[in-house]
């Protein structure tokens, strides 16, 4: 073998290594579709729109309500101007979600809300989440983000990136880069 073909196969061997390499430490992440991207010619526009929600039992699930709602024929979503969705849970207090905007997907199964969202129990204030963007599952009572996360306590803060909130069992997991500072009592 000539000294050409020895150094292209031993440049080819290091490169497939330092990729699979790279690929093995890289953590693999979700991504979550952050922005509409289906803005386009609105067929109808509705203000002061609240939108319930009921399971068959006619027991309340969920309420959307919005300052300006805008249908977009041409993807079948429905963007709202300041919305604010609750989350009725059986025996619990709502948890309610506020922003600047939400998107509400064909189908109504998955609701986006984006730009200063911030989730709060609606009885107790203390306890809070703020991120840049947010998909809900109803359905599911389930949150998720990839982005920044800020959790504030009476007791001090935690921030990470990325969450996931299941609140059928009341379970709270975040993802990455998890940090928190707590006062002491």
């Amino acid at each position: 073998m000539n000294s050409k073909r020895i150094k292209l196969l031993l440049s080819l061997s290091a490169s497939i290594l330092i990729l699979l390499a790279w690929g093995f430490m890289e953590p693999e992440r979700i991504v979550l579709f952050t922005e509409p991207g289906n803005i386009g010619e609105a067929d109808t526009y509705i203000t002061g729109v609240q939108i319930q929600q009921f399971d068959p039992a006619g027991q309340l699930t969920h309420a959307i309500q919005g300052e300006r709602i805008r249908h977009l024929p041409s993807s079948d979503h429905t963007l709202i101007d300041e919305p604010v969705m609750t989350l009725y849970r059986q025996g619990k207090p709502p948890i309610r979600a506020e922003a600047r905007l939400g998107d509400l997907e064909s189908g109504h199964d998955t609701f986006w809300l984006r730009d200063q969202v911030v989730i709060y129990n609606q009885i107790d204030h203390n306890y809070r989440l703020e991120t840049p963007y947010l998909k809900i599952t109803p359905s599911q009572k389930r949150i998720e983000t990839d982005a920044e996360v800020t959790l504030y306590q009476p007791i001090g803060k935690t921030q990470a990136i990325g969450m996931t909130a299941n609140f059928a069992d009341d379970r709270l997991q975040l993802h990455n880069a998890v940090r928190g500072r707590y006062d002491s009592n």
